[in-house]
């Protein structure tokens, strides 16, 4: 049920793709660690793309998120957003990092279930 509410707050809902992308490294690293525990996806499926600020260190950013979710730095892409070029990226922040792994369904089926969820906790609150 977590995965299920995590996914349709902060999943993709619009791409093909079982996937999820946020800042917080622990959003994304609970998000890994439940598809794997519920999908038993292997870690090594996973692929990160990290959107980053200009004046940010890719090598440095791929190194933190790597050691983070214990993927491969092999397992990151890097996109560097030019509209932040002079712009001072604040402490702390280590971009958004979008975790993809596993086929279309894992997606439908999450989504299925969290609307089930939703649904049935609204109608047993409405009876009241």
């Amino acid at each position: 049920m977590c995965l299920a509410m995590l996914y349709l707050g902060e999943g993709f809902k619009k791409n093909k793709e079982f996937g999820l992308g946020n800042s917080n490294p622990d959003i994304v690293k609970l998000f890994l660690l439940l598809a794997i525990d519920v999908y038993k996806i292997p870690r090594e499926k996973f692929i990160g793309e990290l959107h980053l600020r200009a004046d940010q260190n890719p090598k440095e950013m791929i190194r933190f998120w790597s050691k983070e979710l214990k993927i491969s730095r092999a397992r990151f892409r890097v996109h560097i957003d030019r509209r932040t070029i002079g712009k001072k990226t604040y402490s702390g922040y280590y971009g958004v990092c979008s975790l993809r792994g596993g086929p279309i369904q894992y997606q439908r089926r999450i989504i299925r279930f969290g609307d089930l969820v939703i649904k049935k906790v609204i109608e047993d609150n409405l009876r009241d």
